[in-house]
């Protein structure tokens, strides 16, 4: 066997070890990125059922209520106030949606991360300006059913009115804590999807 020819060999032998460790990484990008694709994907069914369900669950609350509504100028601000914020939030959310459709792991991670941090500002934007404006859509719901707190105020008449606080409260804390944390998930995945094409 002669220099040339196993020069060449190895030459064959070099291309062949880097087409399998390409094939390798790819694999390798494509197990990693199966986890931050199903987290995404379990997102984007919940705000599919959000944006579809939820006008349809009003709509029918409202139409199907054994409440009987006062027409009065109390009915039509309630309607205004509850109206216009759950439009904003139901215009937030398919904005949600779209951004967190963009989200594609098999671009590269810096288009993917860029994406990530849009949807992640445009979420915390949606989560305050939905908990700020919760008090205004839940006054419009107390003046839609033509709700009174009785006088004299009793512990009994404020009685729901903090368990609505509260709630909201808890309910925020929540919210954002999951939401930083699916965050820093993502964001954990992704470097790892980073080292590995840097290698």
């Amino acid at each position: 066997m002669e220099w040339t020819e196993m020069q060449a060999m190895w030459q064959q032998y070099d291309v062949r070890l880097a087409e399998n460790t390409r094939i390798n990484k790819e694999i390798l990008r494509r197990m990693l990125s199966t986890k931050p694709e199903r987290r995404v994907s379990w997102v984007k069914l919940q705000m599919i059922g959000n944006i579809f369900l939820m006008p349809i669950i009003t709509l029918l609350f409202l139409t199907l209520s054994p409440v009987k509504f006062n027409h009065g100028l109390a009915l039509y601000l309630g309607i205004f106030l509850f109206g216009s914020i759950a439009s904003w939030n139901y215009y937030l959310s398919i904005k949600y949606f779209t951004l967190l459709r963009k989200i594609d792991f098999t671009h590269s991670v810096v288009t993917t991360r860029k994406d990530l941090e849009q949807l992640e500002k445009h979420q915390t934007i949606r989560l305050r300006l939905t908990y700020v404006l919760m008090p205004i859509a839940l006054i419009g719901v107390f003046l839609l059913f033509d709700m009174h707190i009785p006088r004299p105020i009793s512990l009994y008449a404020i009685t729901p009115l903090m368990l609505c606080f509260v709630v909201m409260i808890v309910s925020l804390y929540f919210k954002f804590r999951w939401k930083n944390w699916w965050f820093k998930k993502l964001n954990a995945e992704l470097d790892e999807i980073e080292d590995l094409e840097k290698e």
